[in-house]
């Protein structure tokens, strides 16, 4: 800041500005009351004199001096005085004069005129002096611009008028006393000034110190620093200021800190945020990018790749549309990824548009999900449907009368059976699935050892193993495998699982029952050497409603390791899956063992 700018300059010029114009005023108010008062002093300072000269003349006239005595007293008081004498008797006329009087424009000198008609010049004041009157006044020359202070008094002895005498002061002499009272005015009020100047420093300096530790703190608070304090030691208006100003440094420092605390606790949401977020500013420049958003697109955080897709007009104009204040939703294809893109314009609290905020979230399992969804009800219409067209197809010839032979009715009858048996199946399974998936409560547990239990269960399966041609082996621990859990819904599970095994099992193929034990759990595998599952199929294998082989869903219902895997959820144990194309897959149940 410049110095002329600051307070300290400014009161410092006030100051010296009002003794300048006091001592202007002081000038203006003194010169025509000085000169009166000067011409007051001088008059005062005359009659003492002409009153000597008063005596001194008397003393002539009675003889007590001679003349040249006279001459001397009067020439030396009148020179002393810088005023001249002047005797008149009583017709008026001037009889003694000391010196000729010069008015200030004369020729000869400056200041002086040449000698001039006494009865014409001072007639009317003689008139005066002789009518027994003092005389104390300014006149002016007839025919001359000169004023002068005369002041004279009548010559009386033993009571009787004899003359007068007057002396005359130029009105030069008044002009060069006051002259010198306004010179010495000045040189003191400029010393007063100057005098003056130095408290006047130090107080404009004490004075602007807490102002200059408020403008210190301000601008601390304006970079951010609201540590510094104001000086609140005075007591009146600039402790109250101070005190203000402190209050003010300490709401802002908290409400900063407020909205720090918030700015941050918004930044980590945004950061853990699953969806992507991208805020653009009223130009569509991209501000802010969340972490979650490079997981979203498919790209490392911080490849400038990522942001590539902004560059889809597919992309760019929704981005244009709600920077014009449109709300837009739409779905975008990326890659191999199906992006759910929401846009939002963001405006400040006088509705003015100052940018917008994105939502990038990957839809990709919610659409495979719906469309999966999708296809189930269009499988189960189909699965219900194909069961119903065929037993509505047998019992129309049987209701006719068209089918008399028995054992052909016989065969209708086993046809229907097999469809009823299909749809009750098909039906079971779906109540199965919504009871499991609507209750959170677990089943009812029992102590059984798991081998006999896999001994049973490959008894079960032995028949159906020679049907098909497979190998069923069970590998079991040859001590006893104590758990706590579900019999009947562990015999559940192994049923979906070993049916899934025989189904995809060829002939000559091997089917193995393995139970491992741990230190803390079981392992049970249903391993087979079938044709596999492909691994774009392994992560879906347990959704509801998925089928691997379209070709033979037929023969299930979708819903089988959904159930399997909801029924070991409920169990608290957990189940994975293996498996290689062509050569066969394993499921893997862990189960934990019993406390001790």
């Amino acid at each position: 800041m410049k110095f002329r700018h600051t307070l300290f300059f400014r009161l410092l010029t006030l100051f010296v500005s009002l003794f300048s114009v006091g001592l202007i005023l002081t000038l203006l108010v003194f010169l025509p009351i000085g000169r009166n008062l000067v011409t007051d002093i001088k008059s005062r300072e005359m009659e003492p004199v002409l009153r000597s000269m008063n005596r001194l003349v008397q003393d002539y006239i009675l003889g007590v001096i001679d003349e040249n005595a006279m001459n001397r007293v009067i020439v030396s008081q009148s020179d002393a005085n810088r005023s001249q004498l002047i005797i008149v008797n009583t017709e008026g006329i001037v009889i003694y004069a000391t010196r000729p009087i010069r008015s200030e424009t004369s020729h000869d000198q400056p200041g002086m005129i040449d000698e001039i008609d006494y009865t014409n010049r001072i007639s009317a004041i003689t008139a005066e002096l002789l009518s027994n009157r003092s005389v104390n006044q300014m006149f002016t020359a007839t025919g001359h611009d000169f004023e002068s202070l005369v002041v004279g008094e009548p010559i009386i002895i033993n009571q009787k008028l004899v003359g007068a005498v007057a002396m005359i002061l130029p009105a030069y002499e008044i002009t060069s006393t006051l002259n010198g009272l306004i010179r010495v005015l000045i040189l003191t009020m400029l010393a007063v000034i100057f005098l003056m100047a130095i408290p006047i420093y130090f107080f404009s300096k004490i004075f602007t110190r807490p102002i200059n530790k408020m403008v210190h703190v301000a601008q601390g608070m304006g970079m951010g620093n609201f540590d510094l304090r104001a000086d609140v030691k005075d007591q009146g208006e600039l402790g109250q200021l101070g005190r203000s100003l402190n209050q003010l440094s300490s709401d802002l420092s908290q409400t900063i800190n407020d909205v720090a605390i918030e700015r941050d606790r918004l930044m980590k949401l945004v950061e853990s945020m699953g969806d992507g977020i991208l805020s653009f500013d009223a130009t569509g420049k991209v501000q802010t990018i969340n972490p979650a958003f490079y997981q979203v697109v498919g790209s490392d955080e911080g490849n400038r790749h990522a942001l590539s897709i902004l560059d889809d007009p597919k992309i760019q104009d929704p981005i244009r549309r709600s920077l014009d204040q449109e709300n837009m939703d739409f779905l975008y294809t990326h890659l191999d990824r199906i992006l759910r893109i929401t846009l939002r314009p963001i405006l400040d609290e006088n509705k003015v548009l100052v940018g917008s905020v994105g939502l990038f979230r990957d839809v990709t399992e919610s659409e495979r999900l719906d469309q999966l969804r999708k296809d189930y009800v269009a499988n189960v219409s189909h699965e219900l449907r194909t069961p119903l067209t065929a037993i509505k197809g047998l019992i129309d010839p049987l209701h006719d009368g068209l089918i008399r032979d028995d054992e052909k009715r016989k065969e209708y009858y086993a046809l229907i059976l097999k469809e009823t048996a299909r749809l009750t199946r098909l039906i079971n399974d779906l109540l199965e699935l919504s009871r499991l998936q609507s209750t959170n409560q677990g089943f009812e547990r029992r102590d059984f050892d798991l081998n006999p239990f896999l001994t049973d269960i490959k008894e079960k399966y032995r028949s159906l193993a020679q049907e098909k041609g497979i190998d069923l082996q069970l590998t079991i621990p040859e001590s006893p495998s104590p758990y706590l859990g579900n019999e009947d819904r562990m015999d559940q599970v192994l049923t979906v699982l070993l049916d899934n095994a025989f189904k995809f099992t060829p002939m000559n193929g091997n089917v193995e029952i393995k139970l491992d034990s741990q230190p803390t759990h079981y392992t049970l595998i249903v391993q087979d050497t079938g044709t596999g599952i492909d691994p774009v199929d392994l992560p879906y294998i347990f959704d509801r409603f998925y089928t691997v082989d379209k070709a033979r869903s037929a023969k299930s219902t979708g819903l089988g390791l959904s159930i399997a895997k909801e029924i070991l959820t409920h169990l608290g144990e957990s189940i994975r899956v293996e498996s290689t194309l062509e050569q066969g897959t394993s499921f893997i149940i862990k189960l934990n063992k019993p406390s001790p």
